[in-house]
């Protein structure tokens, strides 16, 4: 049994380690910089208005501004900004290029 136990806990590690550089990715989308640096959350509220989204959390995470949102419809949207310039990460994990809210698609 004691066997079995350290040969699953082998293999679990393996698996951790095989999976670490694809979440090491997701966290590399945003720089890395001084939180001095970052766009003040006034700035980042402005930006989602400008988006056409109505802001109704945003917090930091994985290095960049994390936003909870409606659009103009009241569909709820998930998105990353960039910390220092603002500019769009990812949104419910569609690429950045992906037309915002009221936009045509591209």
């Amino acid at each position: 049994m004691r066997i079995l136990t350290v040969s699953a806990l082998a293999l679990l590690g393996v698996a951790a380690l095989a999976t670490g550089p694809a979440m090491a990715r997701d966290d590399d989308r945003c720089p890395r910089v001084a939180r001095e640096a970052w766009m003040p959350m006034e700035q980042v509220v402005s930006r989602v208005a400008a988006m056409g989204y109505t802001a109704e959390e945003i917090g930091r995470d994985d290095g960049c501004w994390e936003v909870e949102a409606r659009d103009r419809n009241g569909v709820k949207v998930e998105f990353k900004l960039d910390p220092v310039s603002g500019a769009l990460v990812t949104r419910h994990g569609v690429a950045a290029n992906a037309p915002a809210a009221g936009q045509p698609p591209r």
